[in-house]
Order: structure tokens, then C-alpha cells, then sequence
């Protein structure tokens, strides 16, 4: 899940216009990565 995510934020915002959505602005961005970055498993972040 974390990594469709990460994906979603990034390359699927190419994806954005073709299906009507507006892509996200760059500091929903970062602070969407701050909180992917922030999920551990086993006391392990899960993205590096």
C-alpha cells in the first residue's frame, strides 16, 4: 500500500488530467511523503 502511494504522489500524478483530477500541489506533496516516510513495521520505516 505504501508503495502505491508513494507512486500515486509522483508518477501517477501524470496520470491526473486524463481522468479529471487536478494534480497535487508540491507542498501536498511533501508532507504526503513526511507521513509515507513516517510508517514503521517492527519499529522499521517501510520506505528507506
Amino acid at each position: 500500500m505504501i508503495d502505491f502511494l508513494w507512486w500515486a504522489i509522483h508518477d501517477g500524478q501524470n496520470y491526473a488530467a486524463q481522468v479529471d483530477y487536478s494534480a497535487m500541489a508540491p507542498a501536498l506533496v511533501t508532507k504526503a511523503e513526511a507521513a509515507l516516510k513516517s510508517v514503521t513495521v517492527g519499529g522499521k520505516p517501510v520506505l528507506p
